[in-house]
Parts: C-alpha cells; sequence; structure tokens
C-alpha cells in the first residue's frame, strides 16, 4: 500500500499525458503532417543528423542541404547535443518525434508535482493538480500545433530548474549546485531563449536570498556543461 501511494501520483501524471496526447495518437498526422516547424524544418535536420551517423559512420558538424550550408556546431539546439535525441537513432523517425513529446512531457509533469510537493510543500492533491495542469497548458497544445521542438522539450525540465534554485536556496549545498546545473544545462540545449529567461530569474531569486555564490557555482558548471 505505501508503495501504491508513492507511485500512484507518476502513474496518475502518466495517463494524463496519454489522454492529453490520445487525439493525436490516434491521428499523427495531426501534429506530423501540418506543413509546421516539425515537418519543414526539423524533421529534415533529424533526418540529416541520422543518416549521416548510421549511414556515414560520421557525426556532422555541417548540413549542406540547406540553400548553401548551414552549421550545426555552434548551434545550441542541433540535434547532435540534446542527450535524449540519442533515441532517434533507435526507431523511424515519426514513431520518435512522438514517443519524445510525450515523454517529455511525463518528464515535465513530473518535475511540476516534486516542485509543487517537496519545493512549494503543497499538498499531495494539490501537487498533482498542478502537473496535470502543466501538462494540459494550451500553450504547450500551441507549441504541438507549430511544431517547436525546442520548446516542447523545454517544458521537460523549467520545473527541475525551478525545483533546484528553491532547494539551492533553502539548503546552500554542492548537491544542489549540480542539481541546478544539470537541470540548467538540460534547458540550455532545449531552448536557448528560455533558457536565458529562467536562468536570470533563477539569479535573481537566489541574490535575493543571498545565495548567490552558490548560484555562481551551478553557472560554472553549466558553463562546463553547455561549452
Amino acid at each position: 500500500k505505501k508503495i501504491m501511494k508513492k507511485i500512484l501520483p507518476f502513474v496518475l501524471i502518466f495517463f494524463g499525458v496519454l489522454i492529453f496526447y490520445s487525439p493525436i495518437l490516434i491521428n499523427p498526422k495531426l501534429i506530423l503532417e501540418r506543413g509546421n516547424d516539425l515537418q519543414e524544418f526539423f524533421w529534415p535536420i533529424f533526418y540529416f543528423v541520422k543518416n549521416q551517423i548510421l549511414t556515414n559512420r560520421q557525426i556532422p558538424l555541417w548540413n549542406n542541404l540547406i540553400l548553401s550550408g548551414t552549421p550545426l556546431l555552434p548551434d545550441p539546439q542541433a540535434p547532435i547535443f540534446y542527450p535524449l535525441n540519442i533515441i532517434a537513432l533507435l526507431m523511424p523517425l515519426n514513431s520518435f518525434f512522438l514517443f519524445s513529446f510525450i515523454l517529455h512531457s511525463f518528464i515535465g509533469g513530473v518535475g511540476m508535482y516534486l516542485c509543487s510537493k517537496k519545493g512549494f510543500r503543497f499538498s499531495k492533491a494539490t501537487s498533482i493538480i498542478l502537473a496535470l495542469l502543466y501538462i494540459t497548458t494550451p500553450k504547450l497544445a500551441g507549441y504541438l500545433e507549430a511544431g517547436h521542438v525546442g520548446l516542447i522539450n523545454s517544458m521537460a525540465w523549467i520545473p527541475f530548474v525551478i525545483f533546484a534554485t528553491i532547494k539551492l536556496s533553502e539548503k546552500p549545498k554542492l548537491i544542489n549546485s549540480i542539481f541546478l546545473a544539470l537541470s540548467l544545462s538540460l534547458l540550455f540545449y532545449s531552448h536557448l531563449p528560455t533558457f536565458l529567461i529562467i536562468a536570470v530569474s533563477s539569479g535573481i531569486f537566489l541574490l535575493l536570498k543571498k545565495k548567490l555564490a552558490y548560484y555562481l557555482l551551478a553557472g560554472i558548471l553549466t558553463f562546463g556543461l553547455t561549452a
């Protein structure tokens, strides 16, 4: 019974994600064939990178199929850097994108639950409701419709950055600085503008809490992970 009580919130979040994505699971063309950014921009880049790795056995640093070519190495949102994109090598791209969207929504829901329950000290019921509201926000629906892969991915890590910031403000320890750095790094590789906004907000909050030294340590670690 104790184990069931502990995993129940995560089970509810998982089924909440499945319900939210059910129209897309029934008809994947709703997002895969809309003529949006996913179909016109992200899918071709992922296909190019995947083909270069699996067929030519090389990591592509330059995409020579777009106009006169475009660099992949200096782009923080390039597929070659984001760790979870390795899943794309294991399944067809259409299946990968659907799986990735669902996975990131679930991670975001779990992050929001933990942030609400252990960060803000809300009740379990309130935390579950907030997690479900987070994974079903109209903003996410808009990102899906537009095919903004980076913004969809970023929603998985925003709650963890907030949670890590709260933990660091309460207990300034190295482990919490590492936690914040890892969360910020994953957000960096998801969507750079979102990273900048959240990172600055986190820094201002910790400055007001007089915990700036540990934030700077987290910043150094983040720089090391993203350099």
